[in-house]
């Protein structure tokens, strides 16, 4: 099952081990109790899987199916239908969905596949991105996923990126609500204020400055690049 914010990223990532399971999807992070898996997003399900969700006893009647299935539901589907989840080593290496705070606009592993529009900028290029959002359903702007994505181009310093979005998050939801969004999702307030202060100022500014900040963006990307092919520090400032 693939939702329209994911898709796979490396095929070559594919192993015939994933089918040993019924059920794999990203794990989720901030559980520990053996049922972290999975995210539904992008998930792989059996046959023998979609036969058992078949029986009344397992009504799905809200939008967190995946939640229902992976942890309401999970137990009765070991016990009574024989069903394996995959461990979280397998659904690591299967698919991402969250990532830490820490780790925004930073590079991550590439599995299978991943799930979540706040992880799409690594594969994405920037005219798409804008094309995926200009399509979205007006819930999507609500979303902490649409905050990630705001959030991981400013932790990457694609300042420019980081405006246009906020920006439409504006047009779609207003003032006041985009910065309640921004504060509720972002688990860093003053990261929030940061992102927006910057954000609503490059919006104010005009076409050359922005090509400025493009520019400095670019030849910042450059000295990371080499900064770490050559085992240094970036200098730049």
């Amino acid at each position: 099952m693939v939702q329209w914010d994911g898709y796979v990223i490396d095929a070559c990532a594919w192993r015939d081990e994933f089918r040993q399971y019924d059920y794999i999807g990203a794990r989720w992070p901030w559980l520990n109790d053996g049922m972290t898996v999975g995210n539904g997003g992008f998930s792989l399900r059996s046959r023998k899987f979609m036969s058992a969700m078949m029986s009344e006893r397992f009504p799905i009647t809200e939008v967190g199916a995946d939640w229902l299935i992976c942890r309401t539901y999970r137990p009765a589907l070991e016990i009574d239908y024989e069903l394996r989840f995959a461990p979280e080593a397998i659904a690591d290496l299967f698919s991402y969905e969250a990532v830490p705070f820490s780790h925004l606009g930073s590079p991550w592993i590439r599995t299978f596949g991943f799930h979540g529009l706040g992880n799409a900028w690594r594969f994405t290029s920037d005219d798409d991105i804008i094309d995926i959002v200009d399509r979205c359903a007006p819930y999507v702007f609500q979303s902490a996923h649409f905050v990630i994505l705001v959030l991981s181009y400013f932790m990457s310093g694609q300042f420019e990126m980081c405006a246009r979005l906020y920006s439409k998050l504006q047009n779609q939801v207003g003032a006041e609500a985009a910065s309640r969004l921004m504060h509720k999702y972002a688990g860093n307030v003053g990261m929030a204020d940061r992102c927006i202060e910057i954000s609503e100022r490059i919006s104010s500014w005009g076409t050359a400055r922005r090509a400025a900040v493009k520019l400095s963006q670019f030849q910042r990307s450059c000295s990371l690049a080499i900064a770490r092919a050559s085992g240094r520090p970036s200098s730049f400032k």
